[in-house]
């Protein structure tokens, strides 16, 4: 091989600590392979850039005159710049694991104790602002019980096969000429009256009684 540059048409073996190195000014860049014996457990091969800091990897692709940058990896972040597919778990160990953001809000996903929490950021400080003041969505990661703090909108049915415990119930209602009993928002009994039979449909207790509203079929 020429000092000056050359063109291999065969491998080439570095069978020590041997590495290659580009040394611009007081800037680097080095690849090497770390490796003390055959029983070494940890051999790697290492890429590492240096100075002051500043310097990075940088992934990319060019199609023609047209060069597009995929990845980023600096000091402290690790930019993906394309779609990300994992065909494992990915496990994040710090308490706010994921943030979705935009120029205006942020959603953290945040672990808290026993719980899981998804907070949005204060306005305008999606990508870099803390967690805000709000808790709508909690997980208990003990009990598996969920808790919305801001009140929840649902435009689908709801089907419970256990208590519904509120402190007021409220309907939509409507008003006409006439009580349309198929047609108007009420509450009604989700199984029909058998055939002379019997069904409560509003119960309240009392200490020694109770009363109802029902129907008869």
């Amino acid at each position: 091989m020429q000092k000056n540059g050359d063109t291999l048409s065969g491998g080439l073996t570095f069978e020590n600590d041997s590495i290659l190195a580009w040394i611009r000014n007081t800037d680097w860049a080095k690849i090497g392979f770390k490796n003390d014996a055959d029983s070494d457990t940890d051999s790697y091969m290492w890429f590492e850039t240096g100075d002051n800091g500043n310097e990075y990897f940088k992934w990319r692709s060019k199609q023609s005159t047209t060069t597009k940058d995929l990845m980023n990896l600096k000091w402290d972040a690790l930019s993906v710049l394309v779609k990300a597919l994992f065909s494992s778990e990915v496990k994040i160990s710090t308490v706010n694991a994921l943030r979705i953001f935009n120029s205006s809000f942020g959603a953290i996903f945040r672990r808290s104790e026993e719980c899981l929490h998804i907070i949005p950021t204060r306005e305008n400080e999606g990508e870099n602002g803390d967690i805000g003041p709000l808790r709508p969505f909690t997980l208990n990661l003990r009990t598996g019980r969920i808790n919305m703090g801001h009140g929840l909108d649902v435009t689908g049915d709801i089907t419970t096969n256990a208590w519904v415990y509120a402190n007021r119930l409220a309907i939509n209602s409507s008003t006409g000429m006439w009580i349309h009993m198929r047609d108007q928002n009420v509450i009604f009994g989700r199984n029909a009256v058998s055939t002379d039979g019997a069904q409560a449909l509003l119960r309240q207790d009392h200490a020694d009684r109770k009363f109802m509203i029902g129907g008869l079929g």
